[in-house]
């Protein structure tokens, strides 16, 4: 064999390495009028969702009014008998005589909601899980209630701005641990305003038709 032969080498050759030309990245989109109302709207809505969060925080309370049992009493009564008791059985001091009771939705629906929560658990706490029920019906409606508050408005550039008063609301105790006819009272106004400015402002002619039932229902619930 001969010499010339190339003998192998024991040196390590160098990987190669593949180059690739540097790309210049974007220069950032400058800052126009249209780009800052967008990202606006854009934090607007973690606002209002801030807010939200603290009404329902706000508002998981216990009963603190006693009346409430009244009106979850003549609400069963109201459940038993299928239509509203005219006659006082409540009191010792009336009983027998004509009662009109003015809220007599509101006491059928929480007696409804107490009867559900109920049957949720055994019998030994069943009258903690019924006042929770009724506890958690009263914050969506609250919720609901704010909701409609914070849809009222022109455009969605001034929506921190009624997040943000809506949230003093809240602060001061609007509402806050409210369990009566007093909070339906409250949602039925806001309903009442929805449908004003609706009416008013987006020219929405059946918003006018709706407002004799709300007051329909209002009538009912708020004693």
């Amino acid at each position: 064999m001969s010499n010339d032969a190339k003998q192998p080498s024991d040196e390590p050759t160098e990987p190669q390495v593949e180059v690739h030309p540097v790309q210049e990245s974007a220069p950032p989109e400058p800052w126009t009028p249209e780009r800052v109302v967008e990202w606006n709207n854009y934090y607007n809505i973690y606002v209002a969702i801030g807010l939200l969060v603290l009404v329902v925080v706000n508002t998981l309370n216990l009963f603190d009014d006693s009346s409430i049992f009244a009106s979850l009493r003549s609400g069963e009564i109201t459940l038993s008998k299928g239509f509203p008791e005219t006659t006082d059985t409540l009191s010792y001091t009336s009983e027998g005589q004509r009662w009109v009771n003015l809220g007599w939705m509101f006491d059928t629906v929480s007696a409804a909601t107490y009867r559900i929560g109920k049957t949720l658990t055994t019998p030994d706490k069943s009258d903690q899980y019924g006042a929770g029920a009724v506890t958690i019906l009263h914050s969506i409606v609250r919720l609901f209630t704010f909701l409609i508050l914070l849809s009222i408005g022109r455009s969605r550039q001034s929506l921190w701005g009624r997040s943000v008063l809506l949230g003093m609301a809240v602060v001061m105790g609007l509402g806050s641990g409210l369990v009566g006819t007093e909070l339906w009272g409250v949602f039925f106004l806001s309903i009442l305003l929805r449908l004003m400015f609706l009416a008013t402002d987006k020219n929405r002619s059946w918003a006018l038709w709706a407002i004799p039932a709300v007051f329909l229902l209002w009538v009912n619930f708020d004693s």
